[in-house]
């Protein structure tokens, strides 16, 4: 299984809105919300580990209006720390346009730097 740790999120984020965003890097198989004095950070699974990638760059990303900005940790596995995580090797360009053009489509504020990450990853190819 696949997953990312996403932090900064607030108790208006739920597994819908979570399910609903990040199903544009790929298929979710699961989202698990943790609360913690007042701020909420969730363990979204993906069926594919492609979706890794996609994922790791909404970093700087806000789910719902008005909120702080997420922070996505790719390559998570439940029980280790944040700091432990490692990024997927490769970006899929074309899947990573798509997927960014979905959310904003849909209203989504992305991080200023999604797309020009995406860019600098597939040239280089990592």
């Amino acid at each position: 299984m696949s997953a990312v740790l996403v932090t900064g999120l607030t108790l208006k984020v739920d597994e819908g809105a979570l399910r609903e965003f990040f199903s544009y890097s790929g298929e979710v198989s699961s989202v698990e919300l943790m609360d913690s004095e007042g701020n909420r950070s969730a363990i979204v699974s993906f069926t594919d580990a492609s979706a890794l990638a996609t994922a790791l760059l909404l970093t700087g990303s806000t789910i719902v209006a008005d909120d702080p900005p997420i922070t996505v940790v790719a390559s998570y596995k439940p029980g280790e720390s944040a700091a432990a995580a490692e990024e997927p090797d490769l970006v899929d360009l074309e899947r990573v346009k798509e997927a960014l053009a979905g959310l904003m489509a849909r209203g989504f504020l992305l991080g200023k730097d999604a797309v020009a990450k995406a860019k600098v990853r597939a040239a280089f190819g990592c």
